[in-house]
């Protein structure tokens, strides 16, 4: 879980009820390979184990292992300055990686985008947004998550205009919306014991959770 105020990423474990830093440092903002400085989304690989941290102000995805602290930056800039080319993000919350490929997608918030990062690239490119803050179609406000679903499928969570987005990814072009979702909150009949939704594919539903926290399905 990603403890923002606190610069860190930290594991829990249920059944001992604790916890363990396993990306940045407690009270330590900076910008060095072992710091994070308000760290938001994490993705984890399941087939691996490395995991993703959307690290918002410094600019930039870090990647790490489960036995170091050390972390490589896999998209955005070696500073830790926002930008708008697309060797830069500027303060991204949102982060998913495609497991197979090891490709990178980034919900670059302040620069209403979102980017493809291929692995050891030097700069991304955009394949939704870009098009400056807005509610038009191929317009963002502020988008701050993103996910895809098993036929391809990307998601993006844009904030400010209340609303989701789908979007259907053509070779490497920029992609239009195919759909906005609008969600009304309901009860998951497979949601797990701790929310009212689960990621579960037996849920037939886009888990969302709204600024209180409160678990929202959305129909597809």
């Amino acid at each position: 879980m990603s403890e923002s105020d606190r610069h860190r990423v930290l594991k829990w474990s249920p059944r001992t009820n604790t916890t363990i830093i396993v990306a940045g440092k407690t009270d330590d903002r900076g910008s060095s390979s072992e710091q994070l400085s308000n760290p938001e989304a994490i993705y984890i690989d399941q087939s691996s184990g490395i995991f993703y941290v959307a690290d918002s102000h410094n600019n930039r995805i870090q990647k790490l292992t489960k036995d170091s602290l050390d972390a490589v930056t896999v998209a955005g800039s070696k500073t830790d300055s926002p930008g708008t080319d697309v060797g830069s993000l500027a303060d991204p919350t949102g982060v998913w990686v495609d497991e197979e490929t090891k490709v990178v997608y980034v919900a670059d918030t302040l620069n209403n985008r979102v980017e493809r990062w291929l692995p050891d690239a030097s700069k991304g490119d955009t394949i939704a947004g870009g098009f400056g803050l807005g509610d038009a179609e191929n317009q963002f406000n502020t988008p701050n998550d993103l996910t895809f679903d098993s036929e391809g499928n990307l998601y993006v969570s844009d904030t400010w205009n209340h609303r989701i987005q789908r979007f259907h990814i053509i070779d490497n072009h920029p992609c239009t919306p195919t759909s906005t979702v609008r969600p009304e909150a309901q009860i998951c009949q497979d949601a797990s014991p701790y929310d009212s939704c689960s990621t579960n594919e037996a849920c037939s539903c886009l888990p969302l959770m709204n600024t209180n926290n409160d678990g929202i399905c959305a129909s597809l």
